[in-house]
């Protein structure tokens, strides 16, 4: 999105994206390149507010009639929210929410100051992300809205007096482009970018990972050969001794303490990456190299015999 709508701005960008089920908001730094500094998320979008307001409504209807509503009613119940939603936003004035229950029409009159309310009780969630991004900041970024739900007004009013709370100096950039088409239209320019691999996704791991080795008393442990916190991209190598035997399997694991022993049964299937096995042959030792790409692409390399001039074995990972 900032590549699309903020072409001829440079500095930090903080980017409020909330659609109609999911939020995210990312820090990003564009100077010579374009990297992502940081970034959260939740399933949170313009659908919960209206399941919000909607859920309100029926419970106003329960108690003013004492009927419950049927599914049918409830699907027109959240038509009719969807509705008032954007009319007050446009408006700035009180709506009704019309709807037929029972065989009968029925009103409830929404006040912009509830509406503000409901804004603000769904997506709080949001503002605590806001605040775990910029905590380290201390200079000026540039603040800028994108996806369909940001279109109303008083949410946009509501990110701008919480920074400005937390005492954040930023820049409003006006939303005169397409919230929904920018992302778009900045996707696929970032995926140029990337391709040509002048753009950063991420600057920095936010897993360790390390290959299962034995100690001197035939006990498993943990080596990370990728710390988490390195920053991208980054590259390296260790040296690691081999047995004897016919072949050396490495096991290759994630997110999990540097030198901790491994027992049996505390790998689980989310912490396993995959493994090398390599001939072992008269070799004693091998080196295990790491490449980490700008675009979060990890490979790790067994490179082994005397003159460790032979073909990598590899795995790759792309960042979820």
């Amino acid at each position: 999105a900032v590549l699309a709508a903020a072409k001829n701005l440079n500095g930090l960008f903080l980017v409020y994206d909330l659609g109609g089920g999911t939020f995210d908001v990312s820090l990003v730094d564009v100077s010579d390149k374009f990297s992502v500094i940081k970034t959260q998320g939740i399933n949170k979008g313009g659908d919960n507010l209206d399941r919000h307001i909607a859920s309100r409504v029926e419970t106003e209807y329960i108690l003013a009639t004492g009927k419950d509503l049927t599914e049918v009613e409830k699907k027109q119940l959240y038509f009719a929210v969807a509705k008032a939603k954007h009319e007050i936003q446009a408006t700035g004035e009180s709506v009704d929410i019309e709807f037929i229950a029972g065989g009968e029409e029925h009103s409830f009159s929404m006040s912009l100051s509830q509406y503000k309310t409901d804004l603000y009780n769904v997506f709080k969630p949001t503002f605590n992300l806001i605040e775990s991004c910029v905590h380290d900041i201390s200079e000026k970024f540039n603040l800028m809205f994108v996806g369909g739900s940001t279109r109303c007004p008083y949410l946009r009013d509501m990110v701008s007096s919480h920074l400005k709370m937390l005492e954040k100096e930023f820049y409003l950039i006006k939303q005169t482009y397409n919230p929904d088409r920018v992302v778009a239209e900045g996707a696929a320019y970032a995926a140029y970018l990337i391709e040509n691999e002048e753009f950063a996704m991420v600057t920095d791991i936010a897993k360790s990972i390390g290959i299962i080795l034995v100690d001197d008393n035939n006990e498993e442990f943990v080596f990370n050969i990728i710390k988490e916190g390195e920053i991208l991209p980054t590259y390296g190598s260790t040296y690691v001794g081999l047995t004897p035997n016919n072949t050396t399997m490495f096991d290759i694991v994630e997110d999990l303490p540097h030198n901790s022993k491994i027992v049996s049964g505390n790998i689980s299937e989310t912490n396993k990456l995959g493994y090398m096995e390599i001939p072992s042959e008269d070799s004693t030792f091998c080196r295990v190299d790491k490449k980490i790409k700008k675009d979060g692409t990890i490979e790790v390399a067994v490179k082994k015999d005397k003159s460790l001039n032979v073909k990598s074995i590899k795995i790759c990972k792309k960042k979820k």
